[in-house]
């Protein structure tokens, strides 16, 4: 399933979604693609921030 969704309902998209295909033992993989962008640019300590914690996460960057 490929869907779009405004990032602002990602906790809809967890308990609507996931949950049920969890509860009925669904085995799941996500792909995220995420685009950010700021006018100011983002702070070099807040993307090692990010970092940091999508490796606590064990998740595989594919592109950065």
């Amino acid at each position: 399933m490929k869907v779009r969704l405004p990032w602002n309902r990602l906790s809809d998209f967890l308990r609507g979604v996931l949950m049920p295909l969890q509860r009925e033992g669904a085995e799941m993989e996500l792909q995220i693609e995420l685009r950010a962008r700021s006018q100011e640019g983002i702070p070099r300590a807040t993307l090692d921030k990010i970092r940091e914690t999508l490796d606590q996460l064990q998740a595989k960057v594919e592109e950065a």
